[in-house]
């Protein structure tokens, strides 16, 4: 994985294009909550299962600002944000057979497996 340093100068205007359009550090500040989904290819055939499934995470983005750990991660100049996330929830959707199956892990609740037909 390339640093923001090695992007910036190999691509050096959509670098700067990037740097004022990423208004996300600035959401996350005003209001931390996040989600991210992930999805997968749809599946081969006719079988359904085949599918590897979606993944969802939610929970809060936590602001890195330790001068030492940003710099760690090459981010460029004090303007760079760098947040770590904090799990409130973590959902695996797929199909298995007739049935479509989420595991799902709650902080406080634990795992659970849901199924449907």
């Amino acid at each position: 994985m390339a640093s923001w340093q090695e992007f910036e100068h190999q691509a050096p205007e959509l670098a700067g294009v990037a740097r004022p359009l990423a208004v996300k550090a600035s959401d996350l500040r005003r209001d931390p909550r996040m989600a991210i989904h992930v999805t997968t290819s749809a599946p081969e055939g006719d079988d359904p299962s085949s599918w590897e499934g979606d993944v969802k995470l939610a929970g809060r983005a936590v602001e890195i600002t330790d001068r030492e750990v940003l710099a760690s991660f090459g981010l460029p100049g004090e303007e760079s944000h760098l947040s770590r996330i904090e799990l409130a929830e973590v959902v695996w959707t797929r199909v298995e057979g007739d049935e479509i199956v989420m595991d799902s892990w709650r902080e406080g609740v634990g795992l659970r497996q849901i199924r449907r037909k």
